[in-house]
């Protein structure tokens, strides 16, 4: 006999008990949101480069709606999402957000690096 949680219900829940440290919600400053297998595949380089750079940032583990990535974005008080759809595939211009004004530029990877790492 045994119980299982999911992960995303215990964090939701100690989100909600205000049981995170502040620091803990604040270590990632890019999420690389999706809409898909193909998108999230090709937002794994732009993690890499992101992470060399030493810039903290992960991609959301899911194939879920991109509001809900940006909802989780928030609660983790997360600073950018970069927005990787079809239209960012084919132009190689990323979708930056600032999270934090609501303001959204079109970057090329390497000037999100450069923007980013100083």
């Amino acid at each position: 006999m045994g119980i299982s949680f999911g992960i995303d219900r215990i964090y939701d829940a100690l989100d909600e008990l205000k049981l995170f440290p502040e620091s803990a919600q604040t270590s990632t400053r890019v999420l690389v949101c999706h809409f898909g297998e193909a998108t999230r595949a090709y937002g794994l380089p732009v993690v890499k480069q992101l992470r060399e750079k030493g810039v903290a940032t992960e991609i959301y583990p899911d194939i879920t709606k991109v509001k809900k990535q940006l909802e989780y974005a928030d609660r983790k008080r997360i600073a950018f999402a970069v927005v990787i759809g079809a239209d960012e595939m084919a132009s190689g211009q990323l979708t930056v957000k600032n999270l934090a004004t609501g303001e959204q530029q079109k970057k090329t990877i390497d000037e999100l690096v450069a923007s980013l790492a100083s």
